[in-house]
């Protein structure tokens, strides 16, 4: 698991809209889970993103810091105005 400096981490939690959870979260066991439990990884950040522009976020600071990236989609229960 890569090792972040705490200083950029609170920066980027600041500028989400969303969630950041970290390791020392009590609920990230729990959020870093897939439903497969063959997959067992252990991310060092989760950027649960609130709007197209947290993502934008997320994937720039974790492209500035050569993190590697993973996205784990959803919008299923999105409902598009008539």
């Amino acid at each position: 698991m890569t090792t972040l400096a705490e200083k950029p981490v609170s920066s980027l939690r600041d500028r989400l809209a969303g969630r950041l959870v970290t390791p020392e979260d009590s609920d990230h066991e729990q959020v870093r889970s897939l439903w497969n439990g063959a997959i067992d990884h252990r991310p060092a950040l989760i950027a649960r993103c609130a709007s197209p522009e947290d993502v934008a976020t997320a994937l720039a600071f974790a492209r500035g810091k050569h993190l590697e990236i993973s996205v784990r989609g959803g919008g299923h229960r999105l409902r598009r105005a008539a």
